[in-house]
């Protein structure tokens, strides 16, 4: 009778250690064949993403744009601290104790998705999985994509440095209204430099990047004022505002600006035409449009 149990205990063992080993080969053949082919980090360190040409009159007011992309790049130091705070709050709270990957986030977000019947009402995406996600890979939902994103954030971690995972973050991100960037976002929904941004303002824009379409004040302002509000509280959860300040902050309603559109400058159209002819004849027409040229 003994032996009889042991013998089956033997063979449970046996199955245990067999199915172990099986799921630990499993799992190292996966891992190396996310391995394959996968982007290099070297555009990082050279970063040269598609700015704005801006074409000025006399006066030095901008009469004209080019671009493929809308964007202005603003170092990490000439922002403000309270815009920066803003993000992390509202995006990634741990950005600086995880090492590009919070795995933590990853189970109560699993967990939440799963009580709402395997809806997604959660993300867990790092700031770091975020900047992956634009700069490196597709956009397409698949978990082969997702463990690849995993896998470069934290070799992006290894290689890179918060403050420099932070100033491609949000110079690349997208805002909606054609606007890439924290420089260009400030420019286009309140006619700002960044670097001028109020905490509510800021706010504005932490909450759009999750879902710039969604979010967006022009069309869903209640949406966007109630995810301002989110950030807003959420960086005197951490701590990032005293308690007047997020009174002052809770209270004002960002000014914005009028919608971007075509007729921005119909003013000086025919002008304008005439100088980006003439760029591009000179430079080619990728630098007119991703240059930066003023």
């Amino acid at each position: 009778m003994a032996r009889g149990r042991f013998r089956v205990l033997r063979v449970l063992v046996t199955l245990f250690v067999v199915g172990a080993l099986l799921a630990a080969a499993g799992g190292i053949a996966l891992y190396f064949a996310l391995l394959r082919d996968l982007p290099d980090l070297a555009p990082l360190e050279d970063y040269r993403p598609a700015l704005t040409s801006v074409v000025l009159d006399r006066d030095g007011q901008p009469v004209g744009e080019f671009y493929e992309h809308r964007r202005r790049i603003t170092p990490l130091e000439e922002l403000p601290n309270h815009l920066i705070q803003a993000f992390i709050a509202a995006e990634d709270d741990t950005f600086y104790e995880h090492a590009g990957v919070d795995y933590v986030s990853i189970l109560r977000a699993a967990w939440a998705n799963l009580r709402a019947g395997g809806e997604t009402r959660q993300g867990a995406s790092t700031i770091t999985q975020q900047m992956v996600k634009q700069l490196l890979l597709t956009p397409e939902r698949t978990y082969r994509r997702k463990l690849r994103e995993m896998i470069l954030a934290r070799r992006i971690e290894q290689r890179f440095s918060k403050e420099q995972i932070l100033f491609l973050y949000l110079n690349e991100i997208y805002f909606g209204a054609g606007a890439y960037g924290v420089g260009e976002a400030a420019r286009t929904y309140f006619a700002k430099d960044v670097r001028t941004i109020s905490v509510s303002e800021a706010a504005l824009l932490a909450g759009l990047p999750k879902a710039p379409g969604r979010n967006s004040p022009y069309r869903n302002p209640e949406r966007a004022e109630a995810r301002r509000r989110y950030v807003v509280e959420r960086l005197a959860e951490e701590g990032y505002i005293d308690p007047e300040t997020r009174e002052v902050a809770l209270a004002e309603i960002p000014e914005l600006a009028a919608p971007p559109g075509e007729s921005d400058f119909d003013v000086a159209a025919y002008f304008v035409e005439e100088v980006r002819r003439t760029l591009v004849e000179e430079l080619g027409n990728e630098t007119v449009l991703r240059g930066g040229l003023t």
